[in-house]
């Protein structure tokens, strides 16, 4: 019931730390599983199998306290050495990998059991023997987890512990006389140290390559097609990459240190305040803006500049990145170039059936005109309305923009009242030649027949 008890109360805590990883070793790990498992867990197992012992009559009571000490120190230890091995077991099952440095791998674990069975087996005699003290496990052990991960780490500390245990009870070695003496305490405290010195320094070294791999990443990441700038919380420049150097034209040196406003080439025509914050936002900014090369040339720029935030939540660095769009605008021109062709000839096409329609239907009303020659005067008014709109609906028709000209719209009113009345009607507009020689008639041509 103990066993049970420390086992369920260290999964239940392990499980509820959110820093608590199982597939990736770090100082976090070893820390839940020393206060979680080998803390808590064993703890509270030992409590409840002393005291049902005690309460069942089986354990005097004097030795309640004696027997609690020795079961939470067996099933700390225990939880040390084996949960961590589980872990990396089950880490290294699940990512599988080549198997590295196996060569160093045999000297440390063939040295580390030749020592162990020189110290905790039958150890050397004079000279040697005095010098043979199992603090020289920690030398082998720091090895393993410096270099072999914590797989090797781990099984190499439950192996020396199984060997010093075997000389423990066999009265044997460095612990020959630690159960007389202390109980076991001796054993306990230097496997409790070894394994905890062994696991840290093993998650530390898996933390560090698994951070090395990342800055790897990041750093093929940062040397990308895009210009990326790094700057610090009061916005100067720590780092900028080679495609920003090759996009802007400036050299590493002649950027580092300078605020990021120097590459706004319309800076004159923002206000200093928002200049001023504009690369040191508190959120995530994202706009078009145009930067100046070193050759004093502009291109349109497409800017992102992202907060870094430490681990209290503060800003701390700045990322900026700048995109060349100058082919993006051009392509957007081109695009609205084309929208409005397709616009104009589809507004052309529109006035042109407008037109006929209602030319159609001023035919209809001169039929209706000779049919009733009482309505005659009314007709004839609403046809010249009529006409007058099919008139500008035809110009329209035919311009490739949609204003219309007076000078042109006299002659087509001209034209369809001719064509109404049957009455020739002459229309006079003054030429840019006849009317140079006076200001008024000036305005009255640019007013009237200007092409602009």
């Amino acid at each position: 019931m103990g066993s049970l008890v420390a086992a369920g109360l260290a999964k239940a805590y392990l499980q509820h730390r959110k820093s608590f990883d199982r597939d990736h070793p770090n100082f976090h790990v070893v820390r839940h599983v020393l206060l979680g498992a080998c803390g808590l867990g064993a703890g509270m197992g030992a409590l409840v199998t002393s005291s049902t012992l005690v309460l069942a009559g089986e354990l005097p009571t004097p030795l309640g306290l004696h027997h609690f000490a020795q079961w939470w120190m067996g099933a700390s230890l225990g939880m040390l050495l084996l949960g961590p091995l589980v872990l990396s077991y089950r880490r290294s099952f699940l990512q599988a990998r080549p198997i590295q440095r196996f060569d160093e791998g045999l000297v440390v674990w063939g040295l580390t059991l030749g020592v162990g069975v020189l110290l905790f087996g039958h150890p050397p005699q004079g000279i040697l023997g005095e010098i043979a003290n199992a603090y020289w496990v920690f030398l082998f052990i720091s090895w393993a987890g410096a270099r072999l991960g914590m797989l090797s780490t781990t099984g190499l500390v439950c192996v020396v512990g199984l060997q010093a245990l075997w000389g423990t009870y066999q009265g044997t070695g460095f612990f020959a006389t630690d159960l007389a003496n202390s109980h076991g305490f001796g054993y306990w405290s230097y496997m409790m140290i070894l394994g905890t010195v062994g696991l840290l320094l093993g998650a530390y070294m898996a933390e560090r390559r698994l951070q090395t791999t990342r800055l790897r990443i990041a750093a093929t990441a940062f040397e990308c097609q895009e210009g990326l700038l790094v700057t610090d919380r009061a916005g100067s420049i720590l780092q900028a990459n080679q495609a920003f150097l090759r996009l802007t034209g400036y050299t590493l040196p002649q950027v580092l240190g300078r605020s990021p406003q120097f590459l706004c080439a319309a800076a004159q025509d923002t206000e200093p305040a928002a200049l001023a914050t504009a690369f040191t936002p508190q959120h995530n900014v994202q706009r078009r803006t145009r930067i100046a090369r070193q050759s004093g040339e502009s291109f349109p720029a497409w800017v992102t500049v992202t907060p870094v935030a430490d681990p209290q939540n503060r800003v701390s660095h700045y990322v900026i990145s700048l995109s060349d769009i100058t082919d993006l605008q051009e392509q957007e021109l081109r695009r609205r170039e084309q929208e409005r062709a397709q616009r104009d000839t589809l507004v052309r096409e529109v006035h042109h059936r407008i037109k006929n329609n209602l030319q159609g239907i001023v035919g209809m009303l001169r039929a209706l005109d000779h049919q009733h020659p009482a309505l005659h005067h009314p007709i004839n008014q609403m046809v010249a309305q009529i006409q007058s709109i099919a008139t500008i609906h035809g110009l329209q028709g035919r311009l490739a923009s949609e204003e219309v000209r007076v000078c042109e719209l006299v002659r087509a009113v001209a034209e369809g009242i001719a064509q109404q009345w049957d009455t020739p009607v002459q229309v006079d507009i003054p030429s840019p030649g006849s009317l140079a020689g006076s200001r008024a008639r000036k305005r009255f041509r640019w007013r009237w027949c200007s092409t602009s």
